[in-house]
C-alpha cells in the first residue's frame, strides 16, 4: 500500500512537488488503505480518500460503486498505474456532499484530472468531475471528451475541447491523437473571468456566457454531477487533484509534467489551438527541466518517461507512450526478458531521487525503408532522441514483435540522428514474451532507432583455368537485410540471380537490392589463369647505329606446347624462327616484344626498347678562306644527329670544340678534316682539300725624284715615284694634293706651291695591305714668272686655257686682257680660272690681245696669242 510520506529533506510529498493551498490528492495507485474496501482487480470501490487525509469519496449503493482496475485493459491505459472505472449506464460514482467538507477550489480554484474519454454507446453526456462550493457559489464540471466549464453568480465559461462539432471553432482541433482509452491529462483554473483550461498542456477554445453556468449540485462528485449523479461519465479516473489557488504556469507545467511521466501523457509540443504555444518542456518537482521542448523540436511525439520524484511521490519503473502511434517500451534497468505487467510489479529501483530518463520520436514511419552502412543495413525513418536526468542507469527498450517489420533485428544508438557507421553503436535484439529487446545505456542527446540486420553475403569462387578461360563462377550465400532480395552482376550480359557463371579472371561487383530499396555492392576478383613457366629474352645491343644488326635470344622457359609471338618494332628479320635466336636489322628506333601462349594462358616478357641513334651527318664551312699568316678561320658546324666532334687543320693542330676558331702561323694551302659522332657509337668524317690559303704579308717601298726636302719651282714640279713593294699585286698612290694614281711607277706634276707627302698603299692576292709614306715633297713658286705667249682654245686638251702657273696661288694679282681696240675683254682678280678665250661665253676671233698683270712682286704687260 502507498502511503503519503517524507521525501528525503523532511518535507512533505505533493503533485509536482507543488502543495501551495492543495486541498485533496486523489490517487488510484494510493493502495488499499486510500481506496476501499480492497485494490483487488474489478473490486467495486465504496470510498476513495484524498492523500491528504482530510478529504472522501464514497457511494453507498452497491450498482453505482466503481471497479478498481488493478491490471491493463485494452478499455484503460494508464500506463501500467491503476485506475476507478466508471460507467454511465450504471451511473457510478463517489460523492462528498457533507457541510463540513472543506472547500476544496473555492472560486479561484485548479484541479487535475487523469482520465480516459471512453463513452458508452447511447450516453453522450460524460461529466467525470463536479464541485460546487458552498462557501463561494463557484461551480466545476468536466466532461472529459466535450468541454470544461466553470461558472458563477449566474455567469458561465467555457473550454470547449471538440470546438469543430460545436461551431465554436470551425477550424477545429487537429485530430486526437489517443486512444479513448488511452489517458488523457485535464487541467482548470478559476470560475470567474480568469478561466482557462487545457487537454495534455494545449490550451482550449473559450467561450463563455449564462448557458455555459453549469446545473450542478452542491459538494464535489466524481464520475458524474454531484449530487444526484446526472450525466454520468464512462471514464476510467486514475488521479485528482484540486487546489484552493489560482497556480502560476510554473507550477501547472510542474504538475502536468509530474502526470505525464507517470501516466505516459505527451504534452502538447507544438501550437496546435488557438493560444500559441510553444514545445512543452517537462519539470521536475524541485524545478529541474527534464524534457526541454525548445532543445528536443522534432521530436516531441510520443514522449515516454521513467523516473523518480521523491518530491511528487513519483517512482515510474516501465513506461510506454499511451498515444494511438506509441512503439517503444521503457523499463528501469535490465528486465532480462521479464516485462513486468504494472508499474507496481517491477522490482527495480532508483539509487536516487530527481532521476528521470524521458524520450520521444519524431512521428516518421516506422517501416524500415532509411538505407544506412552504404545500403547494408535498413533502419526506420522513425527515430528516437533522450534526454536524462541525474543517476538512470541501465535500461531496457522493448517493442511488440508484431508490431514492427519481420526484419527488425538491431537496436541502432547513435549521438548523430543520421546513424553513420562511425558514431553508431548496434544493439542486436532479443526475443522474449512476444517482444524484441535490449538493454542498454542511453545518455541525453542520444538517438535510437531499429533496424534489420547487416546484409552480409559470403562468396563461394571458383576459379577460371587456362583450360577453361571461361570456366570461372561465384556462389553467394545472402542473409540479413530486408528480404526479398534482387541480384545484379555487372557482366555482360547482366546476370540477375544470386550466383554467375561464365567468368573470365578479373574484377566483379554483385548488387544486392533488399525489397527496402538498399543498396549493397560486394567486389569479388577472379584470378586470370597464369602461363606455367617464364618469359624473358636478351639482345645483344639495345643502343645501335642505324642499319645495325643485333641477335634477340629467348632465355626463358616454356612447354613443348608454348609458341612466341615477336613484336619487332619496326625492326627487319634477318634470320631466325620459333623461340629464335633471330638476327634483326633496324634503321629506327623500336620497341622489342615477347609474348609466349600456351593455350589461353600467356606470358609477356618484359619488352626492350631498342634505340637507333641516327647517322651523323659532318658538314661545316669556314668563315673565310683565304689570308695572310696569322690568318684566323672560325669553322662554323653544319653537322646533323651529333654530338661531339673532332677537327684537324692540316698543320698539325687539332680542336674538339662545336665550332672552333683556329690560327695559321705559315703559308700555305691546307686542308679541313671534321670527324662528328653521336653517343660515341656513331662516326661520320668529312675532309675540305686545300679549303684554306694562307699567303705572306706585302711590303711596300718607294722612291722619287727630285728627292724629299729639295726646293723645286712650281713649273718644275713634276716627280717621277719608282716602286720597290714586294708581293703586291695592286697599287693605291695619294700625292697630297687630292690626286691618286694606280700605276706601278707614275709622275706626277704639282700644281700649286706646298709641302707635300705621298703614300702608297698595296695589296696582294689575299687581299693583305701594307703602306708606304714619303714627307716633304717641296715645291715653291716660280722665281721668274713665266707667262706664256700664246693659247689655242680648241678643245684638243692642249693648251686650252692661257695658264700662268706662277699666278695659282697669287689670290690678290690682277689681270686685264684688252684686243686691238683698247677694249676691256677679261678682268680678274686672282687668276685660280684661267682665260679660255671667250667673252661673255662667246669664242673670240684668233688675234692677239694684250694684258696688264700686277702682282705683290710686280707688274706685267705683253702682248698673246690666240690661236685655233
Amino acid at each position: 500500500m502507498l502511503v503519503l510520506c517524507l521525501a528525503e529533506k523532511g518535507t512533505a510529498q505533493t503533485p509536482g512537488g507543488v502543495s501551495v493551498s492543495l486541498t485533496s490528492w486523489f490517487k488510484a495507485n494510493a493502495g488499499a488503505g486510500n481506496v476501499l474496501p480492497n485494490t483487488n482487480n474489478l473490486t467495486q470501490i465504496n470510498e476513495w480518500k484524498s492523500e491528504l487525509g482530510n478529504m472522501s469519496v464514497t457511494q453507498a449503493t452497491a450498482t453505482n460503486m466503481p471497479l478498481y482496475l488493478a491490471n491493463y485493459t485494452t478499455t484503460a491505459n494508464f500506463n501500467f498505474n491503476p485506475a476507478l472505472q466508471f460507467a454511465a449506464s450504471q451511473k457510478m460514482g463517489l460523492l462528498n456532499t457533507s457541510a463540513t467538507a472543506p472547500d476544496i477550489l473555492g472560486n479561484n480554484g485548479t484541479y487535475f484530472l487523469v482520465l480516459n474519454t471512453n463513452r458508452e454507446t447511447g450516453f453522450t453526456s460524460s461529466t467525470c468531475f463536479s464541485y460546487n462550493s458552498g462557501g463561494t457559489g463557484a461551480r466545476y464540471q468536466a466532461k472529459a471528451d466535450f468541454r470544461i466549464q466553470t461558472g458563477i453568480s449566474g455567469f458561465g465559461y467555457i473550454a470547449d475541447l471538440d470546438p469543430a462539432a460545436t461551431g465554436l471553432n470551425a477550424a477545429g482541433i487537429p485530430a486526437i491523437t489517443y486512444a479513448r482509452a488511452s489517458a488523457v491529462v485535464l487541467a482548470s483554473r478559476s470560475a470567474g473571468p480568469t478561466f482557462r483550461a487545457r487537454r495534455n498542456a494545449d490550451t482550449t477554445v473559450l467561450g463563455s456566457g449564462s448557458i455555459y453556468n453549469p446545473a450542478i449540485g452542491a459538494g464535489l462528485g466524481i464520475g458524474f454531477n454531484s449530487p444526484g449523479g446526472s450525466e454520468a461519465s464512462s471514464s476510467a479516473i486514475a488521479e485528482v487533484i484540486t487546489y484552493n489557488t489560482y497556480l502560476s504556469d510554473a507550477d501547472v507545467n510542474k504538475v502536468e509534467s509530474y502526470l505525464a511521466v507517470k501516466y505516459g501523457i505527451t504534452l502538447s509540443q507544438s501550437n496546435t489551438f488557438t493560444v500559441p504555444a510553444g514545445p512543452t518542456s517537462y519539470t521536475a518537482g524541485n524545478g529541474t527541466v527534464i524534457w526541454n521542448g525548445a532543445a528536443n523540436t522534432g521530436y516531441g511525439k510520443c514522449i515516454t518517461g521513467i523516473g523518480r520524484d521523491d518530491a511528487s511521490a513519483l517512482i515510474q519503473k516501465q513506461s510506454r507512450s499511451v498515444h494511438d502511434s506509441s512503439l517503444v517500451y521503457l523499463y528501469n534497468d535490465n528486465t532480462g526478458g521479464v516485462f513486468p505487467a504494472m508499474n507496481v510489479n517491477n522490482p527495480t529501483v532508483f539509487a536516487a531521487g530527481n532521476s528521470f530518463l524521458l524520450f520521444g520520436d519524431n512521428g516518421l514511419s516506422r517501416d524500415l525503408t532509411t538505407c544506412i552502412y552504404n545500403g547494408k543495413i535498413t533502419r526506420m525513418q522513425r527515430t528516437w532522441k533522450v534526454q536524462k536526468t541525474g543517476t538512470v542507469g541501465a535500461v531496457t527498450l522493448a517493442v511488440d514483435a508484431t508490431a514492427v517489420h519481420v526484419a527488425v533485428k538491431n537496436l541502432l544508438v547513435s549521438t548523430d540522428p543520421l546513424f553513420p557507421e562511425s558514431s553508431t553503436t548496434i544493439y542486436p535484439l532479443s526475443t522474449a514474451n512476444g517482444k524484441l529487446y535490449a538493454p542498454v545505456n542511453l545518455n541525453s542527446n542520444e538517438y535510437f532507432t531499429f533496424a534489420s540486420d547487416s546484409l552480409k553475403v559470403v562468396m563461394t569462387v571458383t576459379q577460371p583455368s587456362c583450360a577453361a578461360i571461361n570456366g570461372g563462377a561465384v556462389t553467394a550465400t545472402v542473409t540479413g537485410g530486408v528480404a526479398p532480395n534482387t541480384y545484379n552482376w555487372n557482366t555482360t550480359p547482366v546476370q540477375t540471380t544470386a550466383n554467375a557463371t561464365g567468368l573470365t579472371g578479373g574484377n566483379y561487383q554483385l548488387t544486392v537490392k533488399a525489397a527496402s530499396g538498399c543498396s549493397a555492392v560486394y567486389p569479388v576478383t577472379l584470378v586470370t589463369p597464369a602461363f606455367q613457366g617464364t618469359a624473358s629474352f636478351t639482345v645483344s645491343d639495345s643502343l645501335v647505329c642505324a642499319g645495325t644488326v643485333i641477335t634477340a635470344t629467348f632465355t626463358g622457359t616454356a612447354p613443348n606446347t608454348a609458341t612466341a609471338n615477336w613484336s619487332w618494332g619496326g625492326g627487319t628479320v634477318q634470320s631466325g624462327s620459333g623461340f629464335g635466336p633471330y638476327t634483326i636489322k633496324y634503321d629506327k628506333s623500336g620497341i622489342l616484344g615477347l609474348t609466349v601462349k600456351d593455350g589461353s594462358c600467356a606470358l609477356a616478357a618484359r619488352s626492350k626498347l631498342i634505340n637507333v641513334i641516327p647517322a651523323p651527318e659532318a658538314a661545316f664551312t669556314p668563315d673565310d678562306s683565304t689570308g695572310c699568316f696569322p690568318f684566323t678561320v672560325t669553322f662554323n658546324n653544319q653537322s646533323q644527329n651529333t654530338d661531339a666532334w673532332k677537327w684537324s687543320f692540316g698543320d698539325g693542330g687539332t680542336a674538339t670544340g662545336v665550332s672552333p676558331s683556329y690560327t695559321y702561323n705559315k703559308p700555305g694551302v691546307y686542308s679541313v678534316t671534321l670527324i662528328a659522332s653521336s653517343q660515341g657509337k656513331c662516326f661520320d668524317t668529312l675532309e675540305q682539300k686545300n679549303v684554306i690559303q694562307v699567303s705572306a704579308y706585302p711590303e711596300a717601298s718607294f722612291t722619287v725624284t727630285p728627292g724629299e726636302n729639295i726646293p723645286v719651282e712650281l713649273h718644275l714640279a713634276s716627280f717621277t715615284f719608282a716602286n720597290a713593294s714586294q708581293n703586291a699585286t695592286g697599287y693605291l698612290w695619294d700625292f697630297g694634293d687630292g690626286s691618286t694614281a694606280s700605276a706601278v711607277n707614275p709622275t706626277h706634276q704639282y700644281q700649286a706651291p706646298g709641302n707635300y707627302t705621298v703614300t702608297l698603299q698595296i695589296v696582294n692576292g689575299a687581299g693583305c695591305a701594307d703602306t708606304a709614306i714619303r714627307q716633304f715633297l717641296l715645291v715653291i713658286p716660280d722665281k721668274v714668272l713665266i707667262i706664256p705667249n700664246a693659247f689655242s682654245p680648241n678643245g684638243d686638251g692642249i693648251n686650252d686655257k692661257w695658264e700662268i702657273a706662277g699666278l695659282r696661288t697669287a689670290k690678290d694679282c690682277q689681270v686685264e686682257i684688252f684686243n686691238r681696240w683698247g677694249q676691256l675683254i677679261y678682268s680678274s682678280t686672282g687668276y685660280g680660272v684661267p682665260w679660255d678665250g671667250t667673252l661673255n661665253g662667246n669664242a673670240l676671233p684668233v688675234a692677239t690681245y694684250y694684258y696688264i698683270i700686277k702682282t705683290a712682286t710686280g707688274d706685267y704687260h705683253g702682248w698673246v696669242a690666240l690661236v685655233r
